[in-house]
């Protein structure tokens, strides 16, 4: 996890470096083509391969140190993923991995916990249908 940790924040860290700057990569093999980027950001993506964000956050700690902020308080990866993958800022309060935090930053704020309320309708009764065939 720690290998794929760090793999991941060079990724990203790199990935926002193309995003705002168009900075060239000719000699990562990753970097080079939109398609390998965007495969592996759908591999990123999945659920099975998630890295939780505390792992990030520490590892991101141990290589730019931040002693005057909490790392609960620390939000430095979710603006390095946020950055990356096109995001607008949201709220990184108890994200717990990428997945969550794209969720977080896709779906409107107020539809968050509001779901689709279930009509339930009773279009014919059963003898009817039985009768029909």
């Amino acid at each position: 996890m720690i290998v794929d940790g760090c793999f991941l924040l060079e990724l990203l860290i790199r990935l926002g470096d193309y995003m705002e700057n168009h900075t060239t990569y000719n000699n990562d093999s990753i970097l080079k083509t939109e398609e390998k980027i965007i495969s592996v950001l759908n591999d990123v993506a999945m659920l099975e391969n998630q890295i939780p964000f505390l792992v990030l956050k520490k590892l991101y700690r141990k290589v730019f140190p931040d002693h005057g902020v909490e790392i609960k308080d620390d939000y430095r990866v979710a603006n390095i993923v946020r950055k990356a993958l096109g995001y607008r800022s949201v709220s990184s309060s108890g994200v717990a991995h990428i997945l969550h935090l794209m969720h977080l930053s896709t779906v409107e704020q107020g539809q968050h916990h509001e779901g689709k309320k279930a009509k339930l309708e009773l279009l014919q009764c059963a003898t009817k249908l039985r009768a029909s065939g």
